[in-house]
């Protein structure tokens, strides 16, 4: 089994980081370190994984956004189409950046990060507000808000 699921891991790492087309971007490390991260779970928890993403309708959710979402997708992604995904997302979130890059596949970060690093920084120099679920911390930070709740949960 382990065989064959580390044929298929290899096989869908080209897919994934676009390795199977014509002038790809992609190094062999890259392609290794995909494989070396697959192996590491176990077949069941991907079949659920992809069985909950295939399966759970995430409609509503990017509705209750409230903070300023940056949507980046490649455009030659053969795993989940840019039409599939990011374009309705990006209707559902208000005031959503929408990033489609014109090349790169799903796995755009390691392909073309010097693109998506220039648009992240323009995206989060525009500035960002804080959270509604963050500001009714009264002014605590997360981790500060996160340690108190671990907190009280050690008590119960």
């Amino acid at each position: 089994m382990t065989s064959r699921a580390g044929r298929t891991s290899k096989g869908f790492a080209m897919m994934f980081y676009g390795a199977n087309r014509a002038g790809a971007k992609v190094s062999q490390g890259i392609l290794d370190q995909f494989w070396l991260w697959s192996m590491q779970v176990s077949v069941k928890s991907i079949y659920e994984c992809i069985k909950a993403f295939s399966e759970t309708d995430f409609t509503e959710d990017p509705k209750k956004f409230d903070v300023p979402a940056f949507m980046l997708h490649g455009e030659d992604d053969q795993v989940v189409p840019v039409n599939d995904l990011s374009k309705k997302s990006a209707k559902l979130i208000g005031g959503a950046q929408e990033n489609h890059y014109s090349g790169p596949p799903h796995g755009v970060t390691p392909t073309d990060p010097d693109r998506i690093n220039v648009d992240l920084l323009e995206f989060l120099k525009k500035g960002a507000r804080t959270p509604k679920w963050l500001e009714s911390l009264g002014g605590r930070s997360e981790t500060a808000a996160m340690g108190g709740i671990m907190k009280e949960s050690k008590k119960t």
